[in-house]
């Protein structure tokens, strides 16, 4: 990533997006399919105006030959983002849902001011729950003055309270 900001979506065979990497500047995606040359099994999402470069892996293959501690580089990305992968899993089976929920927000900002660029159903996907589950969250998240929906949209009005429900320490819902 250059510039911008680029979700990483997968499908369920419902149509139901999953939020899996928000990619930032500086970043790097992609890894997977550059070490086995299979299809990528996610969508890649622009969130607004970005740069993205691409590297053909004839390229990289060509770069490796000469610099073979490329792959390893390429192989630690990989691990890196398959302990983030784990850690969300973690997350789903261990976190109480208001808690994942803040914590899928917190980290989907960009924390200028702009607002977190997500359907509901992508929260919902994101967070291991149903869309009336996520929904009912946002509006006990909404009347507390956490934040602020709209169209496909969700403002962060107290990122630090919002903090404070990632961590479990404040507004458990019902539906727990």
């Amino acid at each position: 990533m250059l510039q911008g900001r680029v979700r990483l979506i997968a499908w369920s065979p419902g149509g139901v997006g999953c939020l899996l990497l928000l990619a930032a500047e500086g970043m790097w995606f992609g890894e997977v399919s550059t070490i086995d040359a299979a299809p990528r099994q996610q969508d890649a999402i622009a969130q607004g105006a970005c740069q993205v470069a691409r590297i053909p892996l004839a390229a990289i293959a060509e770069i490796a030959a000469q610099q073979p501690e490329l792959w390893r580089h390429i192989g630690r990305l990989a691990c890196t983002h398959q302990r983030q992968a784990i850690s969300h899993i973690q997350d789903l089976l261990s976190m109480p849902r208001a808690a994942r929920v803040a914590k899928v927000l917190l980290a989907s900002s960009a924390g200028d001011d702009a607002p977190v660029a997500m359907t509901q159903d992508e929260l919902a996907g994101t967070c291991g729950m149903g869309r009336q589950t996520a929904n009912a969250i946002l509006g006990t998240l909404e009347q507390a003055g956490m934040v602020r929906l709209g169209y496909r949209v969700i403002w962060i009005l107290d990122a630090e309270r919002l903090a404070r429900v990632a961590m479990g320490e404040i507004c458990r819902t019902n539906k727990e």
